[in-house]
């Protein structure tokens, strides 16, 4: 699974069906490739939709 294409189709819902987000609780993988890049992508996106949000890191193996 491409977690970028996942994450836009995501969003496009959201913004199609939401008027008011309360939270945006992320899990998983946010960046299939844990780049900076992805992460920064990731952090824009969010702020797109101008709600507050978190996301759990994975635990180090």
């Amino acid at each position: 699974m491409n977690t970028q294409d996942s994450m836009e189709q995501v969003v496009k819902m959201v913004k199609e069906n939401e008027e008011v987000i309360d939270l945006i609780l992320a899990t998983g993988d946010i960046a299939q490739d844990a780049s900076l890049d992805a992460y920064k992508n990731f952090i824009s996106v969010m702020n797109e939709l101008n709600a507050p949000f978190r996301w759990f890191p994975r635990k180090p193996r």
